[in-house]
């Protein structure tokens, strides 16, 4: 016979090392085959995305009978299917060709009715109302499973809603082994109560008209920041690596919570400006829990994503203008834009949004804007600011190849410029980044509060114009050591002399 030994595996091909026993047994090699098909298959099936939603006829489906036709026997399978469906965390909603009040009151006898959400009970086609369903509930539809014993029923609503899945009444024989069921433990039913919030949110919001932000004023949507990651890492683990429609960075874990977690440590200490937390988010209708994490780095998101509970409330628009719109590689698809809308001001920032007491009225503290006006020591202070205050943070920059420093004494060189126009063509002429550099929130008075540091005074060379007596504050970052830049007297030379030691940034077209 054949020894195999493993050497690894890539793309579900396996690669071996063969050891013959004996020549006659050299055909049995095509076992290899069998084995790799095998595996492949079973991975394969563990990648299958779980289902999150079963949408249920009913008539000869989830009961047996007809209920327009007289009485009907509830099936005890599919009893026991949908209560422990919604101890995983997969939610049930119906979608059937009855009378409503008729159909709730035989499911309120039956004591299944708060089974569900989303119940679609009418003499309507079921393509529409399935659709529907799907609109309202906000899931992805390759998330979604249809079952009907009717094909036509299943083929109406596969048309209506492509990406659905669908499928006949003997899905539910041994359906517990059907990795599709998987789920997740969710015995306190967390998930159908969450949606039964949101179905109750729909109802409120279809009152009024439909007016999306207009109902959202009226929601009482508040949200706090967090930084105790370690604390709940795992539903952070779990927000990271299951969240799709939400996920801008798409940027996944391992899955196993260890690995993950020292991965996460490694993230962190390989970056010291990195800024990472968590959103908690509640309203009128109900405590959503935590629903967002992000992960900042020195100019780009790492991580950037929420629940798609909280979806349509403003929220990660919210929090991505809270923390400064830094850059994101948005990987679709994703199921929100972050520029619309560009302002959110229906939510109300707290201490902690899932405490009892988040709903009391102190929007005269949350509603303060601070600004700040430095260099990087006011870093830290402003990430402790921004997750009570809205800040404004007038920070050095660069701009290719100048170094801008946001020193305080610059700032009236902007009114300066405004009233008398050869300080204003001087500042034209001067090296670097436009004369706007001079501009600040300070200037414009909006901000309640200003922090102003002056750390990086000590530092900045001034230069007395001549004639005017203009005193500007400049450093070029490209003076090395040793040329003739760096030996020049710049408090005694004109404009004309001092262009031709800075360095050339202009572009030729």
């Amino acid at each position: 016979m054949w020894n195999f030994q493993v050497l690894e595996k890539q793309n579900g091909k396996f690669f071996f090392r063969s050891f013959a026993k004996h020549e006659d047994f050299k055909d049995q090699c095509f076992y290899l085959t069998q084995i790799s098909k095998k595996q492949t298959e079973q991975d394969d099936s563990e990648k299958e995305e779980t289902v999150r939603l079963v949408i249920w006829d009913l008539d000869d489906t989830f009961w047996e009978g007809t209920l327009s036709e007289g009485e009907v026997k509830l099936r005890l399978d599919t009893l026991h299917m949908i209560r422990e469906l919604n101890n995983r965390g997969i939610v049930n909603a119906i979608c059937s060709k009855n009378t409503y009040k008729d159909t709730r009151e035989m499911l309120e006898r039956l004591g299944v009715w708060d089974d569900f959400v989303f119940a679609r009970i009418s003499w309507n086609p079921k393509g529409p109302q399935v659709k529907d369903i799907v609109e309202k509930i906000q899931l992805r539809p390759e998330s979604i499973l249809f079952i009907d014993d009717n094909l036509m029923n299943l083929n109406e609503v596969k048309a209506a809603v492509p990406d659905i899945r669908v499928a006949e009444l003997d899905i539910i024989k041994n359906w517990q082994e059907n990795p599709i069921f998987r789920g997740k433990p969710d015995l306190k039913h967390k998930r159908l109560k969450a949606y039964r919030i949101l179905e109750s949110k729909q109802s409120d919001k279809e009152k009024i008209g439909g007016d999306n932000e207009e109902f959202l004023r009226s929601s009482n949507i508040r949200i706090s920041f967090h930084t105790d990651v370690e604390k709940e890492f795992s539903r952070i683990h779990e927000l990271v690596n299951r969240t799709n429609q939400l996920n801008f960075t798409k940027n996944r874990w391992p899955e196993d919570v260890e690995e993950a977690r020292k991965l996460f440590e490694k993230e962190v200490s390989e970056e010291f400006f990195s800024d990472f937390g968590y959103i908690k988010v509640s309203d009128s209708y109900g405590d959503y829990g935590i629903c967002g994490f992000y992960f900042a780095k020195p100019g780009y998101m790492q991580h950037f994503l929420f629940s798609c509970r909280i979806m349509n409330m403003g929220v990660e628009q919210y929090v991505w203008n809270k923390l400064g719109r830094k850059h994101i590689d948005i990987k679709p698809p994703t199921a929100s834009d972050l520029n619309n809308p560009s302002k959110v001001d229906w939510i109300t920032l707290c201490d902690d949004a899932n405490a009892q007491d988040s709903h009391k009225d102190d929007s005269s503290l949350n509603s303060l804007q601070v600004c700040l006006r430095g260099a990087c020591d006011l870093a830290m202070t402003s990430f402790f600011l921004k997750t009570k205050f809205e800040t404004i943070e007038e920070f050095n920059y660069s701009v290719h190849p100048w170094e801008v420093h946001t020193n305080a004494r610059s700032l009236g060189l902007y009114k300066d410029q405004e009233s008398d126009l050869d300080i204003r063509t001087i500042l034209e002429k001067t090296p670097g980044p436009d004369f706007n550099r001079y501009n600040s929130d300070i200037i414009q008075e909006k901000s309640d509060v200003y922090v102003i540091s002056f750390s990086q005074e000590g530092f900045m060379s001034s230069y007395r114009h001549k004639e005017t007596g203009l005193i500007l504050s400049l450093r070029c970052m490209h003076m090395f050591p040793g040329t003739d830049a760096c030996d020049a007297d710049y408090t005694s030379l004109a404009y004309d002399d001092v262009k031709d030691f800075l360095t050339d940034t202009t572009e030729e077209k």
